[in-house]
């Protein structure tokens, strides 16, 4: 994780690991790879599969 973070400068974002899959039980996350973003009001949306590097930039930017 810790690669995946530095590679994507995403370090400003919370990152977090779902050891007991307590996670992808509350957002329906079914398989990997998978992202969920959280927007400061809470509202989160899933992408379901791998994101490249601009796709995942541009969530980002979606985000901040």
């Amino acid at each position: 994780m810790r690669a995946f973070v530095s590679e994507t400068g995403t370090g400003a974002f919370t990152h977090v690991v779902d050891a007991d899959g307590a996670l992808w039980t509350r957002f329906g996350v079914v398989s990997q790879p998978a992202f969920v973003f959280v927007d400061s009001s809470g509202a989160a949306e899933v992408f379901a599969g791998s994101l490249g590097a601009d796709d995942l930039r541009a969530a980002l930017d979606d985000l901040a």
